[in-house]
């Protein structure tokens, strides 16, 4: 006789296999370009030089992955699927908001993945991250959500947000390597719900919510993505804890309401 909490493992081990499968088939590495040389071993891409992970977009080869795998994009780089293809990039669109670049390459018949909404996952919820060095040992991680709409306030200078980049981030429960950056951050039904980032030293993840209307963009064909921004800094009281705080209007001192804003404009 099974147990019903076997019977729930079993099902879920399923579930996660399931999953895996289709993260790992869409799941790329970002590397600096060799140039072909006379030596084989020089030709040959090591995993420890991979630059960070990424997930197909579409499978006419857009592909998605973080600011920091392209340091310099006056050089050549190229995108390496989990099947081992080599695929050149014709094409880079950085969004500064989310932290997120799309690369175009020369491609056909990509795996995808769908995406989602952040506000559709709960706290507590599981989620997958992929580590993909293109030499088919790839590492999966499973982590719980423990805040999706967290900020990085640890030092003073932190509490000074800005209109003009994305302030808040996916949190998980357990430390994640930087080898995971890049990673799609996917939900128990295989659909993207964000991408994993750096933030001081951490792998944070940037909610697909942030850089949804970049993909929009790219897919509609522009090549560069326009975002309206306000112009200015605020602190968002409801992200901290601290004693009232007053502001002077005119002559007069005002105590401000925790989950307040408190802004001023950028010169």
């Amino acid at each position: 006789k099974i147990e019903r909490h076997e019977q729930v493992n079993v099902l879920e081990d399923e579930r996660i296999g399931h999953v895996s499968e289709k993260v790992i088939a869409s799941t790329v590495s970002v590397f600096r370009k060799k140039e072909i040389g006379t030596n084989l071993l020089d030709n040959i891409y090591l995993p420890n030089e991979s630059k960070g992970s990424g997930f197909v977009l579409t499978n006419d080869g857009w592909i998605i992955t973080h600011a920091k795998a392209i340091s310099d994009a006056a050089l050549d780089y190229v995108v390496i699927t989990n099947d081992k293809q080599i695929l050149d990039i014709d094409k880079m669109i950085f969004d500064d908001y989310s932290g997120v670049v799309f690369l175009k390459t020369k491609a056909n018949n990509l795996s995808t993945l769908p995406l989602s909404n952040i506000k559709d996952v709960q706290v507590g919820e599981r989620l997958v991250l992929v580590k993909n060095l293109a030499d088919k040992k790839q590492e999966l991680k499973l982590v719980r959500i423990q805040k999706k709409d967290g900020q990085d306030n640890s030092k003073q200078s932190d509490l000074v947000k800005k209109t003009i980049q994305a302030e808040s981030f996916i949190y998980f429960d357990s430390d994640i390597d930087d080898m995971f950056l890049g990673s799609p951050v996917v939900n128990m039904a295989g659909e993207v719900i964000g991408l994993a980032i750096g933030q001081d030293n951490m792998v944070l993840g940037r909610a697909i919510d942030d850089f949804k209307l970049a993909v929009n963009q790219v897919l509609d064909g522009k090549d560069k993505i326009e975002r309206t921004a306000l112009g200015v800094r605020f602190i968002d009281l409801s992200q901290v804890v601290g004693t009232n705080i007053k502001i002077k209007k005119g002559d007069e001192m005002s105590i401000v309401d925790k989950g307040a804003y408190l802004a001023d404009v950028l010169l």
